[in-house]
């Protein structure tokens, strides 16, 4: 992953996460519509796809803090030449 550019897991967390909450949703408002043999097909999927869309989502936000908290530390300048506490021979 190049230091530029999003990480691929926040869509796809997003996305996954809003499909979910629609679809949950459906099975909730008209759960006999959803009904497939004794499921509810909507309802069990829209949690599916909440889990694994909040599960990307954490995911790429702790990739997101790792990469932010090793760049401030790699980001320090090198102490210059003649800096104090330099001694001199």
């Amino acid at each position: 992953m190049g230091s530029t550019g999003i990480d691929i897991r926040f869509p796809i967390g997003l996305l996954f996460t809003i499909l979910g909450v629609i679809i949950a949703a459906v099975g909730v408002v008209d759960p006999k519509a959803s009904m497939s043999q004794g499921y509810n097909i909507n309802l069990d999927w829209g949690i599916v796809l909440i889990v694994f869309g909040v599960i990307m989502l954490l995911l790429g936000n702790a990739a997101h803090r790792r990469r932010a908290s090793s760049s401030v530390t790699e980001s320090k300048p090198p102490l210059a030449a003649g800096a104090p506490g330099d001694k001199k021979p």
